[in-house]
């Protein structure tokens, strides 16, 4: 199975992704795209509901509208990519920051969900089941299409991590500083990760990457 990738400024949310070996399940709200999960739904005579626009309408036709409450789905994003330039610009801080390649624990118990790039909204009957809240977190418009996504989707009340990633390397983006590359192979010698560095290709825009073979600290 190829590598995820997951792309981060150099913080503590991502020395806890490397440390200790778990991704976060974020509130499904707290998504940067103001679309996320938007649907049209089937009302009343054969109405159609923008989901986003009247959540409260939706549940004065039906109470049950959810298999699982709302504040109970969480989600983490996923790249199948390292190196396209805009990832590594809007989620890794301009090329200051890493992207993780992991693999999934062999009990993976969340949803994977692979993006479909495609710009009509889908449309959807009530009540909504979690088949259903996937099918709309797996569209996406076509905008969006270089980040190549793969979303882990839990709707289990209380989950707030995937635990037990294997993370197999670290990639450092054009700009991250020596002292901050040293400081993650410091902290992560231990473990059995291969580490690169991003550069570019001779003549062009697009992206590669080379091995960082240096593990001297003092």
């Amino acid at each position: 199975m190829p590598l995820l990738y997951k792309f981060r400024p150099i913080d503590l949310f991502a020395l806890d992704i490397l440390i200790r070996e778990r991704l976060f399940l974020a509130p499904l709200g707290t998504l940067n795209d103001a679309h996320e999960a938007l649907m049209f739904v089937e009302g009343p005579e054969g109405s159609i509901i923008n989901y986003q626009g009247n959540p409260q309408r939706l549940s004065e036709i039906d109470p049950n509208m959810f298999e699982a409450l709302p504040s109970a789905i969480r989600i983490t994003c996923l790249s199948m990519t390292w190196s396209s330039n805009l990832l590594w610009g809007h989620y890794a801080d301009g090329q200051r920051g890493i992207a993780i390649g992991l693999k999934l624990p062999p009990g993976f118990s969340s949803q994977r969900v692979e993006v479909e790039y495609n710009d009509k909204i889908p449309t959807l009957k009530l009540p909504l089941t979690n088949e259903d809240i996937q099918v709309a977190l797996s569209r996406k418009s076509s905008d969006w299409s270089v980040e190549k996504e793969v979303r882990l989707v839990s709707f289990k009340e209380g989950d707030r991590f995937i635990e037990d990633v294997d993370i197999k390397e670290v990639i450092f983006g054009q700009r991250v500083s020596q002292d901050d590359v040293d400081l993650i192979m410091r902290v992560l010698a231990n473990k059995s990760i291969s580490f690169w560095r991003i550069c570019n290709k001779p003549g062009q825009y697009l992206l590669d990457r080379s091995d960082v073979q240096s593990r001297k600290f003092d």
